[in-house]
């Protein structure tokens, strides 16, 4: 009786292990992940919840589609559910500057309804900015045409509050009132009808930044937690200063109380010593399981100092602390590199194929174009199984259609590499691989009408060319660009040859935000260029983009 007793709890404590196991393996297949949560340009991140579900959206500046839109279930694993700009109609691309667009979105939802308030940025326009609404019933579209909220005050980086009280309530930063130090601004808070989506009564305003003097306080976000409404804003500017302050009210008009531990996330005083820098932009969710967190934007410094990457996406735990302000990364006090998991169950997402083989009909969401392409100059089809680009504009020629397809740069370390065939005669004409941060900073690996293979890089209005070579083959020639950190190695082939060295160890520093500003990122990606119309097209069997682990 006894061994039978025995063995019978043994039986129940083996059960209620093994029960145990498996729901610990669904809530934590991993124990912590890894920042960023989504690598790249994917700057100004906002994010919403909707039951189980979490989008999230970015900024995407002149790159078309625009404002792409995440999808997860557990604030970990993103993978992509559509763009807020995915037709040439909603907005005017033309001529479009660089780094100017769409700016800072936010995406919320209610009663059915999905909301991306952003500014739409063209210095050509009288005002420079104009401030909208698209609407979508489905995060993964199709998106409204936009809402024009004003075309005649200067404001930038809306955002939506839906109160308890069935009102919703218009922010962003604004021209200053009372005040004109240089970055000056208000934070501007009004009613908004959201049949008409006009703006009603008078604006208020309610911050200006937590800082005595305080420098682009932009990217409101509002919150309500336990009777009290909070104000989030970053502060500082988008590099090295960046900050996240917040302040807080009983009444939604104000006045508004600072927060005495502001900012209360910033890496300012790091230098470029740590992992990551220009902290900033953040939104705040709420878990359905009661937890809190944050996303915001943030940069990797490679070579220590330099973040060709652009400002990527970041996740970083929140606690309430006994005053009912916001504790960012509890104990640590900066962004995580590793963070334990949130108390959610693991949803893992299908990697990203690292090689294209153009296989499909469409091409997929990591491709992008700068603005909008409207000279069909590429085709999946008229060659399947290739990518066929006909030449257009150089791409120097700011602000062009340029025939280009790139992706977004996210690794510290990758290997690039494509193989190409290009039907030309004209001279002037090349086509090949691009490295792209702006028109006055990118690299061309690429093979003009004559068989030379060249590596021309552009800084501001000089070219200067770094390698040319003649390339004997009418086969198609491979291409590979190794990234180590800031630094590019360019290389050929040839049929079956072995690869040669074309330019070794060159400096990708004028890639970075520290040396050609804008707020993009680098993209590597497939180019063709020609001075006037042209019959010719360069044939791209695929294409490779993977990280080199260490």
């Amino acid at each position: 009786m006894i061994m039978k007793e025995i063995n019978y709890r043994l039986s129940i404590l083996f059960l209620l292990i093994l029960s145990f196991t498996n729901w610990s393996r669904i809530y934590s297949q991993t124990s912590t992940y890894t920042n960023p949560i989504i690598s790249g340009a994917y700057p100004d991140p906002s994010i919403c919840r909707v039951g189980e579900d979490y989008y999230l959206s970015n900024s995407s500046f002149e790159y078309f589609p625009g404002v792409p839109i995440w999808h997860s279930k557990d604030l970990v694993n993103w993978s992509h559910a559509g763009f807020g700009i995915h037709r040439p109609e909603q907005f005017n691309f033309d001529g479009l500057a660089s780094s100017a667009g769409a700016w800072a979105g936010t995406i919320r939802y209610n009663k059915g309804t999905f909301y991306l308030p952003l500014t739409w940025v063209d210095w050509r326009m009288k005002v420079g900015f104009k401030n909208v609404i698209l609407t979508a019933d489905n995060p993964s579209g199709p998106w409204s045409s936009p809402y024009v909220i004003t075309d005649t005050i200067w404001g930038i980086d809306p955002s939506l509050f839906f109160d308890d009280d069935g009102k919703c309530y218009w922010l962003m930063n604004h021209p200053p009132v009372g005040f004109s130090h240089p970055g000056a601004a208000s934070v501007m808070l009004q009613e908004i009808d959201l049949t008409s989506l006009k703006l009603i009564g008078s604006p208020s305003y309610i911050g200006r930044g937590a800082m005595i003097d305080s420098k682009y306080p932009e990217g409101p976000k509002m919150f309500k937690k336990d009777g009290y409404y909070y104000l989030l804003i970053a502060e500082g500017g988008t590099g090295l200063f960046h900050a996240i302050t917040i302040s807080r009210s009983k009444n939604i008009t104000g006045p508004y109380e600072n927060y005495e531990g502001n900012p209360i996330l910033s890496h300012r005083s790091m230098g470029y010593t740590t992992p990551f820098i220009n902290i900033g932009h953040a939104d705040l969710v709420q878990t359905q399981t009661g937890e809190w967190w944050m996303v915001c934007l943030g940069s990797r410094p490679l070579n220590r100092k330099n973040s060709i990457l652009g400002r990527e996406t970041f996740l970083v735990p929140v606690q309430w602390d006994k005053d009912q302000w916001p504790i960012i990364s509890p104990g640590y006090g900066q962004v995580p590199v590793n963070e334990n998991f949130p108390n959610l169950p693991v949803h893992s997402v299908p990697p990203i194929s690292s090689r294209d083989e153009f296989n499909s009909t469409q091409l997929a969401h990591i491709w992008t174009f700068i603005r909008t392409p409207k000279s069909n100059f590429y085709s999946l089809t008229e060659k399947p199984g290739f990518l066929k680009i006909k030449p257009l504009n150089a791409i120097s020629n700011a602000p062009p259609e340029p025939a280009f397809i790139g992706q977004r740069l996210k690794y510290r370390d990758a290997e690039i590499s494509t193989s190409v065939l290009f039907n030309t005669k004209y001279t002037g004409e090349m086509a090949g691989l691009l490295i792209y941060k702006s028109e006055k900073a990118l690299l061309k690996f690429v093979l003009n009408s004559k068989s030379e293979l060249k590596v021309i890089n552009r800084t501001d209005s000089v070219e200067t060319e770094l390698f040319n070579a003649k390339v004997l083959s009418k086969e198609a020639l491979s291409l590979k660009i190794i990234q180590k950190e800031s630094q590019f190695s360019f290389f050929y082939k040839e049929n079956q040859c072995d690869w040669k060295e074309a330019v070794m160890d060159f400096d990708g520093s004028l890639f970075s935000v520290e040396k050609s500003g804008g707020y993009m990122g680098t993209f590597i990606g497939l180019y063709a260029e020609s001075q006037k119309v042209s019959d010719s097209f360069a044939l791209y069997d695929w294409f490779d983009y993977k990280e080199i682990k260490p």
